[in-house]
């Protein structure tokens, strides 16, 4: 029997016995038992390890008040927080956490993560719990959370939403999430409450089989750039890694700024991008 390679979603939903394995040594950085952070003294933060992918962003953010506002999924611990997906308010000056806000719960997860945003004169959240359903919710650290419901996120392959990352261009909020058939979706609005669905962003390529783009994007104020890996590198260690931006009028460019595709309408493929590996 063929050896099966252990994953990165295997340690977080079976805990520190997913690591008795011949691979443990190399998976200790993805293990779901809690880190304690610390600042000056006393414990203020406990984060399990897994409490972020890497292409959430972005999941910290300093607001207009000066203080550091991370989101992270909890991981396994004693602490009654385990799964939660929390907001934490910290205090820069003083170097202690001033406040939490669990948004939501679910298991030992790192999809479910909440986005952090700076906007305005606040904070903006996100999350969505990955187990099924078919709706983000969005709001602000200190007030209440809407749903929008995004009904084709359950149509076959489609497993329901994920994955929330928010950022602002060219004066609106933009919200990715993993949605239709396992792909990133974009949403946006100018004042946060009211959203309008734009769909998929970027589809696999038509060879890829399983393998199925995985994002991460950052703004410059006026476009969305992102990284775009030819599938989950955690399950196709090796696949490829390419470069788009998507500007305002929700055209997707290669890095010369050439249009390749359309958000939506017509959303391009890896092999279609700017390849860097």
């Amino acid at each position: 029997m063929a050896k099966r390679r252990v994953t990165r979603r295997d340690v977080l939903r079976l805990g520190l016995g997913a690591a008795a394995l011949p691979a443990a040594a190399r998976l200790q950085g993805c293990s779901s038992h809690a880190l304690t952070w610390r600042y000056g003294s006393g414990e203020d933060l406990v984060v399990g390890r897994g409490g972020w992918c890497w292409f959430q962003s972005p999941r910290a953010a300093i607001a207009a008040d000066g203080r550091l506002y991370v989101g992270s999924s909890v991981g396994t611990s004693p602490a009654t927080s385990s799964g939660a997906a929390q907001v934490s308010e910290i205090d820069l000056d003083h170097l202690r956490v001033a406040s939490h806000r669990t948004l939501g719960r679910a298991s030992v997860d790192d999809h479910t993560a909440p986005s952090v945003l700076a906007v305005d004169d606040g904070v903006q959240v996100g999350w969505t719990p990955h187990n099924g359903t078919d709706w983000v919710e969005l709001g602000t650290y200190r007030g209440p959370l809407h749903r929008v419901v995004d009904p084709d996120s359950l149509v076959d392959p489609g497993v329901g939403t994920s994955y929330v990352s928010a950022h602002v261009v060219a004066g609106r909020r933009w919200v990715l999430y993993r949605g239709k058939d396992l792909f990133m979706e974009l949403m946006s609005s100018s004042d946060g409450r009211s959203w309008v669905q734009h769909g998929v962003t970027i589809q696999k390529a038509p060879s890829s089989l399983d393998h199925r783009p995985y994002l991460l994007a950052a703004s410059d104020g006026q476009r969305l750039h992102l990284v775009v890996s030819d599938g989950n590198p955690s399950d196709f260690p090796g696949c490829s890694v390419s470069y788009a931006t998507i500007d305002p009028d929700l055209n997707v460019c290669d890095d010369a700024g050439r249009p390749v595709g359309q958000v939506g309408t017509a959303p391009p493929n890896p092999t279609q991008l700017t390849r860097l590996r």
